[in-house]
């Protein structure tokens, strides 16, 4: 059971993600402007690391909710059990979700721009 512990300890970094991409995406709003905002390099958009420091935990969080995906089906199909809680299983999959809808929705094309 602690092994399971781990890899649910794994799931902060998605939700670090998602909060760091969207305060950065609400910090440049603000700043700049909804329409100005696509004219502004958004690694330029302010004087910090804040840029990359969102980027890169949003993109392993993708990595990392990938690769527990793997191993959740993996130990649901081998094992015939939750990898995680019954608690974590379900913010698992709701991390699942929110990362799917937030690319395909994508309101105001502010992914494709911090993407860019």
């Amino acid at each position: 059971m602690k092994n399971n512990k781990i890899w649910s300890s794994l799931l902060i970094v998605p939700v670090i993600g998602i909060v760091l991409l969207y305060a950065f995406v609400l910090c440049a709003i603000s700043k700049f402007g909804g329409v100005k905002i696509y004219n502004i390099d958004p690694k330029d958009a302010f004087e910090s690391s804040f840029y990359y420091t969102s980027y890169y935990f949003y993109f392993f969080g993708m990595v990392v909710l990938f690769v527990l995906s793997i191993l959740f089906l993996g130990y649901v199909v081998f094992k015939k059990k939750l990898l995680f809680s019954k608690k974590v299983s379900i913010l698992f999959l709701a991390l699942i979700v929110i990362y799917i809808v937030s690319m395909k929705i994508d309101v105001g094309n502010y992914l494709n721009w911090f993407f860019d």
